[in-house]
Protein backbone atom coordinates (compact mmCIF):
# COMPACT_ATOMS: atom_id res chain seq x y z
CA UNK A 1 0.00 0.00 0.00
CA UNK A 2 1.14 3.11 -1.01
CA UNK A 3 0.41 5.92 1.29
CA UNK A 4 0.29 9.64 0.32
CA UNK A 5 2.77 12.00 1.10
CA UNK A 6 3.72 15.26 0.56
CA UNK A 7 6.35 17.07 -0.69
CA UNK A 8 8.14 17.94 2.43
CA UNK A 9 8.04 14.12 3.82
CA UNK A 10 9.24 12.86 0.23
CA UNK A 11 11.76 15.38 -0.22
CA UNK A 12 13.12 16.16 2.86
CA UNK A 13 11.57 13.56 5.69
CA UNK A 14 12.66 10.05 3.43
CA UNK A 15 16.02 10.84 2.45
CA UNK A 16 16.71 11.90 6.45
CA UNK A 17 15.58 8.84 7.57
CA UNK A 18 16.97 6.54 4.81
CA UNK A 19 20.24 8.22 5.30
CA UNK A 20 20.49 7.90 8.97
CA UNK A 21 19.19 3.94 8.56
CA UNK A 22 21.30 2.73 5.30
CA UNK A 23 24.62 5.09 5.86
CA UNK A 24 24.57 5.30 9.82
CA UNK A 25 23.44 2.46 10.92
CA UNK A 26 23.38 -0.43 8.34
CA UNK A 27 26.81 0.25 6.35
CA UNK A 28 28.76 -0.49 9.61
CA UNK A 29 27.70 -3.19 10.55
CA UNK A 30 27.91 -4.78 6.69
CA UNK A 31 30.48 -7.47 7.40
CA UNK A 32 32.25 -6.83 4.35
CA UNK A 33 35.74 -5.52 3.88
CA UNK A 34 37.21 -2.47 2.12
CA UNK A 35 34.78 -1.00 -0.70
CA UNK A 36 32.44 -4.24 -0.14
CA UNK A 37 30.59 -2.74 2.09
CA UNK A 38 29.49 0.51 0.21
CA UNK A 39 28.45 -2.47 -2.50
CA UNK A 40 26.59 -4.32 -0.27
CA UNK A 41 24.75 -1.32 0.70
CA UNK A 42 24.06 0.30 -2.73
CA UNK A 43 22.09 -2.86 -3.34
CA UNK A 44 20.48 -3.18 -0.48
CA UNK A 45 19.82 0.60 -1.26
CA UNK A 46 18.10 -0.28 -4.52
CA UNK A 47 16.45 -3.10 -3.73
CA UNK A 48 14.72 -1.19 -0.87
CA UNK A 49 12.92 0.58 -3.56
CA UNK A 50 11.46 -2.58 -5.30
CA UNK A 51 8.39 -0.59 -6.38
CA UNK A 52 10.48 1.54 -8.93
CA UNK A 53 12.45 -1.15 -11.27
CA UNK A 54 12.84 0.93 -13.77
CA UNK A 55 15.12 3.07 -11.46
CA UNK A 56 17.10 -0.14 -10.18
CA UNK A 57 20.43 1.05 -11.95
CA UNK A 58 20.23 5.00 -11.50
CA UNK A 59 19.14 3.78 -8.37
CA UNK A 60 22.17 1.49 -7.76
CA UNK A 61 24.94 4.25 -9.05
CA UNK A 62 23.71 7.42 -7.10
CA UNK A 63 23.50 4.96 -4.02
CA UNK A 64 27.46 3.56 -4.82
CA UNK A 65 28.02 7.29 -4.54
CA UNK A 66 26.10 7.75 -1.62
CA UNK A 67 27.68 4.58 0.11
CA UNK A 68 31.03 4.83 -0.96
CA UNK A 69 31.40 8.83 0.24
CA UNK A 70 29.56 7.80 3.71
CA UNK A 71 31.91 5.13 4.07
CA UNK A 72 35.06 6.85 3.28
CA UNK A 73 34.40 9.61 5.81
CA UNK A 74 32.75 7.55 8.55
CA UNK A 75 30.21 10.32 8.10
CA UNK A 76 26.71 9.50 6.98
CA UNK A 77 26.00 13.58 6.87
CA UNK A 78 27.28 14.15 3.62
CA UNK A 79 25.29 11.24 1.89
CA UNK A 80 22.52 12.94 3.55
CA UNK A 81 23.07 16.20 1.77
CA UNK A 82 23.38 14.79 -1.69
CA UNK A 83 20.34 12.84 -1.25
CA UNK A 84 18.61 15.54 0.15
CA UNK A 85 20.06 17.79 -3.42
CA UNK A 86 19.42 14.93 -5.65
CA UNK A 87 15.80 15.12 -4.56
CA UNK A 88 15.31 18.57 -4.79
CA UNK A 89 16.82 18.75 -8.48
CA UNK A 90 14.12 15.60 -8.80
CA UNK A 91 11.30 17.74 -7.66
CA UNK A 92 11.78 20.55 -9.78
CA UNK A 93 12.44 18.77 -12.92
CA UNK A 94 9.13 17.02 -12.58
CA UNK A 95 7.46 20.44 -11.23
CA UNK A 96 8.67 21.67 -15.09
CA UNK A 97 7.72 18.76 -16.87
CA UNK A 98 4.10 18.75 -15.55
CA UNK A 99 3.50 22.65 -16.08
CA UNK A 100 4.35 23.04 -19.12
CA UNK A 101 1.20 23.69 -21.41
Amino acid sequence: MVLPFSKRETGILIPIVEEQYFRGYLLPKIPATGVKAPMAGSVLFALYHFWQPWNYLSLLLISGVLAFTAWHFKNYKISLYIHLIINLLGSIAFFLMVSKP
